[in-house]
């Protein structure tokens, strides 16, 4: 957040703090392609307790690239208005944002955007409605500060990589891998859970 502030003059405390409620979420939806060698594509969503602000820190965004020197486009999907951040060379990545119902997103790009958008809208399945996924939670302690979830196959290629002796042979019968991170007093405690 420190290179917003100071690119864009955007103030975590003063900007996101006034709006942010207790749900952030972060999503790399090509993460396999990542993992081997692909340029990521980042969903962050997180979750307004007063639109109002939420509002002011979108349009301080919008304003802020164009102060830049950014083009910033508004589009409309579904019936729901984004802006997407005009880059000139392939090495920028665009910031595409807006408000997907309750929910500021901030994406690397149209097409996640417009996924948030039909998976919010009932168009495409979401993590709560895939039975995987529910299993995984149900599994997984319900205090937790994070948590994440994985396709091993999805990540099977970098595990590889990063971990000799793995093999994506040995990952075969898993399909995922759900991880909890709790902070308490004694310290931080990591549970995971696979199906």
């Amino acid at each position: 957040m420190e290179d917003a502030e100071d690119e864009l003059g955007i103030s975590f405390e003063e900007d996101v703090v006034p709006w942010l409620g207790s749900e952030v979420s972060i999503g790399i939806p090509n993460l396999g392609k990542a993992a081997e060698g692909e340029d990521p594509v980042v969903v962050l969503a997180a979750v307004t307790r007063d639109r109002k602000a939420s509002d002011a820190f979108v349009e301080k965004l919008r304003e802020s690239l164009e102060d830049a020197g950014y083009d910033v486009d508004e589009k409309t999907y579904n019936g729901v208005t984004f802006y997407e951040q005009q880059v000139e060379s392939e090495y920028e990545t665009p910031t595409v944002f807006g408000h997907v119902g309750n929910v500021v997103v901030i994406a690397t790009g149209v097409d996640a955007m417009e996924d948030v958008i039909d998976t919010q809208q009932g168009k495409s399945d979401s993590l709560a409605k895939n039975p995987k996924h529910t299993d995984l939670a149900k599994a997984l302690p319900k205090n937790a500060s994070m948590y994440m979830y994985f396709n091993i196959e999805d990540i099977a290629p970098a595990m590889e990589e990063a971990q000799p002796g793995v093999s994506e042979d040995q990952l075969e019968g898993y399909e995922n891998v759900g991880v909890a991170v709790t902070v308490g007093k004694e310290g931080i405690q990591i549970d995971a859970a696979v199906p």
